[in-house]
């Protein structure tokens, strides 16, 4: 039977969080995105988004006021809704989640390209 170690008990979660990591590699990994875009987050960069999130094979998730997206699902991430302003936690796990959140958070710094 396998030992299980409980986790100690924690306030808050940071905006840049690390989880710890599984046997495989895989890492869980926490961060807030704003959409600067004054269109949101519309067609055209939810269709990038997507394209990007296609590149990794970790899940990545975005998720705003209770709402969860697949980023890489257009309509997922149209679903949001996500006007300029809006935060969203980006949320990547799997093998290359430090790279998938590093290249999505690029993403949205730059205002999918709209700046």
């Amino acid at each position: 039977m396998p030992t299980v170690t409980p986790r100690p008990a924690q306030s808050a979660e940071p905006a840049d969080a690390t989880h710890p990591a599984d046997p495989t590699g895989a890492q869980r990994l926490c961060r807030d995105v704003v959409v600067r875009s004054p269109k949101g987050l519309h067609a055209r960069p939810a269709t990038d988004l997507a394209t990007l999130a296609a590149g990794f094979a970790c899940d990545i998730t975005l998720d705003a006021s209770g709402q969860s997206a697949d980023a890489k699902s257009v309509l997922n991430l149209m679903m949001l809704a996500a006007v300029e302003g809006t935060q969203l936690t980006l949320i990547t796990e799997g093998a290359d989640a430090a790279a998938a959140a590093d290249a999505v958070s690029a993403f949205f710094v730059d205002g999918f390209g709209e700046l």
